[in-house]
């Protein structure tokens, strides 16, 4: 068959190509989250994990290993009990901790006299114009009763010597002997007549 517009022309119309579908694309699944851990929750350590290594110091060595001597073998300062030895090893304590513990009470101690001195200071300001006279009593009566010194040393290492209630015994004592006629010599209060003067008021104090 010829075209009609064209003579001679064979008909040779080419058949349309049908279109092209791509295929279909899965949709894609997003990778799976770990859920989150909430925070100041602590993970518990794996069954089988190794243990943790302790803290290394800053120069990246090993930290000292720790040493609880035995109950005698710490150094303790002069005049502290050994005692202590054994109540430190009691608790594990290492040379460092018994140190530190013997400050500490060392420091409260100083403290504890220095509260006493200051209270004892108050008490003698309250004796008025008879501080020096009873101060020198109270220093004579302990001096004839502890001859060899050693409450004077045990009172002035405590600081109970300056304690208002040890200064008024020792005082009280002192004019106690003092009446009793065994104190050596008399001291006489301000205002005081002497013993003399007491029994011979007529004589002058030049003549006694």
């Amino acid at each position: 068959m010829t075209n009609p517009g064209t003579p001679g022309t064979p008909n040779t119309e080419t058949p349309a190509t049908p279109p092209v579908t791509p295929p279909e694309t899965p949709p894609e699944t997003p990778p799976e989250t770990p859920p989150e851990t909430p925070p100041n929750v602590e993970t518990p350590p794996s069954e089988n994990a190794p243990p943790e290594a302790p803290p290394a110091n800053a120069e990246g060595n090993a930290p000292p290993e720790r040493v609880v001597p035995a109950a005698d073998s710490y150094a303790l300062p002069e005049g502290v009990p050994t005692d202590f030895g054994q109540f430190a090893n009691s608790l594990d304590m290492t040379q460092e901790q018994a140190d530190g513990v013997l400050k500490a009470h060392q420091g409260m101690k100083q403290a504890e006299m220095q509260t006493i001195r200051a209270a004892g200071e108050a008490h003698i300001k309250n004796w008025g114009e008879q501080a020096e006279f009873k101060m020198n009593l109270a220093k004579r009566a302990m001096k004839q009763h502890d001859t060899d010194g050693t409450l004077t040393k045990l009172l002035n290492e405590t600081g109970f010597g300056s304690h208002p209630a040890v200064l008024d015994h020792f005082f009280n004592l002192g004019q106690a002997l003092q009446e009793g006629g065994f104190l050596k010599s008399e001291l006489k209060a301000p205002g005081e007549k002497t013993r003399a003067q007491k029994m011979f008021p007529n004589m002058t104090s030049e003549s006694l």
